[in-house]
């Protein structure tokens, strides 16, 4: 009987040491989409995630700003392109200098992108070198004696 409580005991040990190896909540940046664990999460929850981090939110509100500056550059552009199109389609002349500026404006979008998503890299590892920081404290069995007997306390 002895050995089949230390034997039961030692299982459950192990059983819960094991559980206690879970990483913590990642956060991932990948095809321009923030995941946690695996799973999309939207651009709100993110920053909602970052709040108690300042360098990590610093960097994510920069990716809302440069977000909105290639899109406002690229939208622009990419009227300017079509409006050309649509004057060829309907019978008039087109204006293909309008569709030059509207080149340069989808150029001008291109370094907005690449330090949105650079920003998003970089708030991302920021927000999971403090996740790991503050979840490195590893499991702790704790063994002792209590009024009623043995005491066993499991804490993570």
């Amino acid at each position: 009987m002895k050995n089949r409580i230390i034997t039961l005991s030692i299982v459950l040990i192990t059983f819960f040491q094991v559980h206690a190896q879970v990483q913590n909540d990642t956060l991932a940046f990948n095809k321009n989409r923030f995941e946690l664990n695996g799973r999309i999460i939207l651009f709100n929850q993110v920053t909602n995630l970052m709040k108690d981090n300042v360098e990590a939110l610093s960097a994510i509100q920069k990716v809302k700003s440069n977000n909105a500056a290639t899109a406002i550059f690229s939208y622009a552009g990419g009227f300017l392109i079509g409006y050309p199109f649509g004057q060829v389609i309907g019978g008039g002349k087109p204006q293909w200098k309008i569709a030059g500026i509207g080149v340069g404006l989808v150029l001008i979008s291109i370094p907005f992108s690449v330090a949105a998503r650079n920003n998003a890299r970089l708030a991302v590892r920021i927000y999971n070198e403090k996740v790991m920081q503050t979840g490195s404290g590893g499991a702790k069995i704790d063994f002792g004696l209590t009024d009623t007997g043995l005491r066993v306390r499991y804490s993570f």
